[in-house]
């Protein structure tokens, strides 16, 4: 077996055999159990204590207000305003709502530290709406010209590409909000991954060097197959996590059913995110990941202690961090030149080409040029980042990161 896919055995098999690998595996679905609970006990605790409202206004708007709101709250009548006042500074009500004749002016007073739940837009909207059926009962109109007033304006939105004064169709107009969710979703998730695997080069690279062992490594292994087959490695965990939260999905949709919450999934019209979307947006994301391991590793392999490395690969999170901010300003000017440009430069494109993809501004061809530009810098990379970690393997100067490479590079020129 060539010595590199050994390095990359043993790293890969290292790694997979540590609990802490499958701690970071499962953390992000640990965590959002917990808050799913968290938030589940918070809202029971909240919602079981109704609030008690008090109206000031004529009985029959009082008994209207307690038949509309019989669920959410309990409803008394209270004489006068300075009525309602004392019982509000004396807690026996929650809240107190004020109102006219034709509920045209409404003042809500409530109690900001109660315990309650207490929902004042609820009561706004039953507001409004009598309000709305007592004018209508003053004007005399009839129910289906009531229904015709009130019934919301039909709007239908549709996309086209305008391209040498031609406008055609955009397919699967519908899906577009369901992309790009998806696509502001993956840009997050991407960030998280890129911190993870960021962090897990460095220490792999720079724990070696500072604890003095590579010398005895580099003496059995080429530096260049020792870098390459880390790298390999790194990337098989990450394909492995990526693999093994498909798997995790795919029994979280099949378990749907049993347990009752494919309501919840249903929500969402899955076809409309296309299989040649998802699929170029993970192997996008692949080649991102890729590019800011082998700079981890770079920036990693110029540390002379091991407690250097966060501080070296740093650099590399500070660019990751600094291009994912600037793709939230992609959506509302996703046809802007800029981010036309940045979609295909390989660091970016794994946060701006999906959401460009998603509002239908680039086509499944933009996407596999940025694929293939990732994939050209990846090969590049590698035999650019083996040199500098030949080089600097066994250096265990002070010297600062970005100098030796600055250094790497005039040697390379002079």
């Amino acid at each position: 077996m060539n010595k590199t896919w050994i390095v990359a055995k043993h790293v890969f098999l290292k790694n997979l055999k540590s609990p802490s690998y499958y701690w970071m595996l499962l953390a992000p679905f640990v965590f959002v159990l917990i808050g799913i609970g968290a938030s589940f006990l918070i809202n029971k605790a909240v919602s079981g204590k109704q609030p008690t409202i008090g109206i000031v206004g004529q009985p029959q708007q009082v008994s209207l207000l307690k038949t509309a709101l019989k669920s959410k709250a309990s409803v008394k009548s209270e004489s006068s305003l300075k009525a309602a006042k004392n019982a509000l500074s004396n807690e026996k009500i929650d809240a107190y709502v004020k109102t006219n004749a034709g509920y045209t002016k409404t003042e809500i007073v409530a109690n900001s530290k109660s315990s309650a739940n207490f929902d004042s837009s609820s009561i706004s909207q039953i507001i409004s709406s009598l309000k709305t059926e007592s004018a209508v009962a003053k004007l005399g109109l009839s129910a289906k010209q009531v229904k015709s007033i009130t019934a919301p304006a039909s709007v239908k939105t549709k996309y086209v590409s305008v391209e040498n004064k031609k406008v055609s169709q955009n397919s699967n107009n519908g899906g577009r909000s369901v992309r790009y969710l998806f696509a502001q979703g993956a840009t997050i998730i991407i960030f998280m991954f890129l911190a993870i695997y960021i962090q897990m080069t460095g220490s792999e690279i720079g724990t070696e060097k500072g604890s003095r062992i590579l010398e005895s490594i580099l003496a059995a292994v080429p530096a260049r197959q020792h870098f390459t087959g880390k790298i390999i490695a790194i990337v098989g965990l990450f394909i492995f996590q990526l693999i093994a939260y498909i798997f995790i999905a795919l029994i979280a949709f099949a378990l749907a059913k049993p347990f009752n919450y494919s309501k919840y999934l249903n929500l969402v019209d899955w076809s409309q995110l296309g299989t040649s979307f998802i699929v170029l947006t993970a192997l996008i994301t692949l080649g991102a990941i890729i590019i800011y391991i082998i700079l981890a590793a770079v920036f990693a392999s110029m540390v002379s202690r091991q407690e250097d490395v966060a501080k070296s690969t740093s650099v590399v999170m500070w660019i990751a961090m600094v291009l994912y901010f600037l793709s939230f300003a992609v959506a509302s000017s996703a046809n802007a030149p800029v981010f036309k440009v940045l979609s295909f430069i390989p660091l970016i494109s794994q946060s701006i080409m999906p959401i460009r993809m998603a509002v239908s501004s680039a086509t499944t061809f933009d996407a596999l040029i940025a694929l293939a530009l990732q994939i050209l810098i990846i090969l590049l990379l590698v035999k650019f980042a083996s040199g500098i970690y030949a080089r600097n393997s066994l250096d265990y100067g002070d010297g600062k990161p970005l100098k030796k490479l600055l250094k790497y590079f005039q040697s390379k020129n002079s």
